[in-house]
């Protein structure tokens, strides 16, 4: 995408938010004529980031954004009959998508036992688009669109320069929870997350084409990267990032070691959250990890004690994709009482709560297959695996579909499956500087 292209696509985007404020319905007429424009010219580039644009809008909690949140529903059916429907792009293997496909069918099978059957089966579809579509869409671009790589991280540094504008030229939308930034996403952990996701793609951009940003543009996006981590407050992104570092050094450094390596430092981890509260009081860090909430357990403890005696009554199948969500919304109330707002916070109680421990062992099976093969091409897979499982551990974003983490997720994923000779042999020079 060169310069213009991307200035054009910069105007539709706004475009798409002025209707959508102000013209109501009519967001779902001139959105598919907009992409059906890109279709017809061919500019895949832009139908694919255009839609990760919407996610992240529909993240938002503002009223006037509200539009975005059904608009990628119909975003990611035109997508899908985009990728059915084009013999180029077909031909693209689906080895994400296949080897999730065991996950998906216990995933519908567990439906039959959903209080809630509908919107079960439109999160499970949306969840099964998101893994057909997102890979391959990413893999087609890999190979045929050398300005894919940097204009997605144009795209993250762009999402958070806008963020740190927001917080501090408009703080009462950028910022919550404290004074906590956030930005253009709905709370300062939204933010977190992106900064988690963006960080690998930044990483695996890194490893893939070193040199591909210049040494501004590299200096630029980790000052953005740092500056919201700051100011989201955000303690999973903190630790992820500096998890990624510690993985990264045991795997380049003791090879295939690095998996024992790793082993010790999740001995270390444990410790470190048992005593948590007492190692930041030692580092006068109190302030920015907010001991308080840490020493509460954000609720969180609340939540997951909760989803563990519910898991009991359907151990081995759950009752389906959003049973989650079902739950902790019928149980709101009661929850209140005990101190926890919000949902479950934890991926792997949520897939077990949702498909039973046989749909959990296949999810992790598959997400462990993927990053062994990908480990054939580098050791970074490694060490972006085990960011992504500690991550989860505390948000529940990768058991969900239309956000804009669980899609960054996958298209990282994707490029690391891939030979470097595929981005090398791509059919476009690189225009975007």
């Amino acid at each position: 995408m060169d310069l213009r292209r991307a200035f054009i696509f910069v105007l539709v985007v706004l475009f798409w938010i002025l209707i959508g404020v102000f013209g109501g319905p009519v967001i779902f007429l001139v959105a598919p004529v907009t992409w059906y424009l890109w279709l017809r010219k061919e500019n895949y580039e832009e139908l694919f980031i255009g839609f990760i644009v919407t996610l992240i809008l529909s993240d938002s909690l503002e009223p006037a954004l509200i539009f975005a949140g059904n608009l990628k529903t119909i975003y990611i059916l035109f997508l899908g009959l985009l990728v059915v429907s084009n013999r180029s792009i077909i031909g693209v293997k689906f080895q994400i998508f296949a080897s999730f496909l065991p996950y998906l069918l216990v995933a519908l099978l567990c439906l039959i036992w959903s209080p809630s059957m509908l919107p079960g089966i439109q999160k499970t579809v949306s969840y099964g688009l998101l893994l057909f579509i997102g890979p391959t869409l990413a893999n087609y671009l890999y190979g045929t669109r050398k300005t894919f790589l940097k204009s997605f991280n144009y795209l993250i540094g762009s999402v958070l320069l806008l963020s740190l504008i927001l917080y501090f030229i408009l703080p009462e939308v950028g910022s919550s929870h404290g004074f906590r930034m956030r930005g253009i996403f709905g709370n300062p952990n939204g933010l977190g997350l992106f900064i988690i996701v963006s960080f690998l793609f930044y990483q695996f951009t890194m490893w893939q084409r070193p040199s591909l940003l210049s040494r501004y543009e590299r200096y630029g996006l980790l000052t953005l990267l740092g500056l919201a981590t700051l100011y989201s407050g955000s303690r999973n992104a903190l630790l992820s990032i500096l998890l990624f570092y510690v993985f990264d050094f045991a795997f380049k450094n003791f090879k295939y070691l690095g998996m024992i390596v790793s082993i010790f430092i999740v001995i270390a981890l444990n410790f470190v959250t048992a005593n948590a509260v007492e190692i930041i009081h030692a580092l006068s860090l109190e302030e920015f990890f907010r001991v308080e909430t840490l020493a509460e357990g954000s609720g969180r403890l609340i939540a997951w004690r909760f989803a563990w005696e519910n898991i009991q009554e359907s151990f081995y199948l759950g009752r389906g994709i959003g049973f989650d969500e079902y739950l902790m919304r019928s149980n709101a109330f009661y929850l209140s009482k005990l101190g926890h707002e919000g949902g479950v916070h934890n991926t792997y109680l949520i897939i077990w709560l949702n498909t039973g421990i046989i749909g959990l062992l296949l999810f992790l099976g598959s997400l462990i297959y993927l990053f062994i093969k990908a480990s054939a091409n580098s050791l970074f897979a490694f060490p972006f695996l085990f960011t992504v499982l500690f991550s989860i551990s505390f948000e529940p974003w990768l058991a969900a579909s239309l956000n804009p983490y669980t899609i960054v997720f996958l298209i990282t994923l994707t490029g690391i499956l891939i030979p470097k000779s595929v981005f090398e042999n791509s059919n476009e020079e690189m225009e975007l500087s």
